[in-house]
């Protein structure tokens, strides 16, 4: 019997398990009551967004349930699935995986993104190959440049999900497990996340040393939990590394 972890992100940025469901297949009313049951045990609130692979019966069952939800399809599933294919595409062209992965990771806005995929298609060469232009024609249910202003907790894979399953069949579960011991040691599983939340809860009241003197991040040190300040400080850091030199065709103006 399948057995689907709804898992997703605290303000802590570790994983957390909303809800998990043992089915007994992959039908589209299976789905259909899964997400119902859901979304009853979540207060009748639904998900901003829902991270999936590509599941034709689970995508049918959450437009007909969770309508207002945005569906996204995870990258890894994607990229694993023509993965033999890509492969034959990197060893004929050298340098097309960094290519690809530049166009795939930077943070474009939508016109951009589809100006560098064509300009990527067309200097390799790449019009008719059929996988992709089956990633094409999917973008905008899994390049997140389509989604910014949704919130993801940036999340582009099951990743997280995946880390979830393998934590609870290694240290948790087993197939020979009857029923009422596999529910006692799946709560056993979400009793020790919510010890490990509290842990970081505890730590987070403790203060936040700041690195230089803007006030902002003296302001968001106290507004922010230790692990997102963390991550907001790496990206103040970055941000200031640059280097202001004289535009040598105009004098008055600096380049950076």
């Amino acid at each position: 019997m399948p057995l689907g972890v709804f898992v997703g992100v605290n303000h802590h940025l570790q994983s957390t398990i909303f809800a998990g469901a043992l089915v007994r297949d992959e039908t589209i009313p299976l789905f259909e009551w899964v997400f119902k049951t859901f979304l009853r045990c979540m207060n009748n609130k639904p998900p901003i967004c829902m991270l999936t692979d590509q599941c034709s019966s689970m995508k049918a069952a959450l437009k007909t349930i969770l309508p207002d939800t945005l569906h996204k399809l995870c990258r890894w599933h994607i990229m694993k699935k023509y993965k033999d294919h890509l492969a034959l595409l990197y060893k004929v062209h050298e340098k097309l995986k960094d290519d690809l992965s530049a166009v795939l990771n930077h943070p474009l806005m939508p016109s951009e993104f589809e100006r560098a995929w064509k300009d990527l298609i067309q200097r390799y060469n790449l019009q008719n190959d059929e996988v992709m232009n089956s990633l094409w024609d999917d973008r905008h249910e899994w390049i997140s440049t389509y989604y910014k202003e949704i919130f993801c907790a940036r999340m582009t894979s099951m990743q997280r999900s995946e880390s979830m399953n393998r934590i609870l069949k290694k240290n948790f579960v087993k197939e020979k497990h009857d029923l009422h011991l596999f529910a006692q040691q799946v709560d056993k599983c979400i009793q020790t996340r919510k010890a490990v939340e509290h842990a970081e809860t505890v730590a987070n009241e403790s203060e936040v040393k700041t690195t230089t003197q803007f006030g902002f991040e003296i302001q968001l040190s106290k507004v922010y939990t230790r692990a997102m300040f963390a991550d907001f400080k790496e990206t103040l850091y970055h941000s200031t590394t640059f280097r202001a030199e004289r535009c040598p065709e105009n004098p008055t103006k600096c380049d950076s």
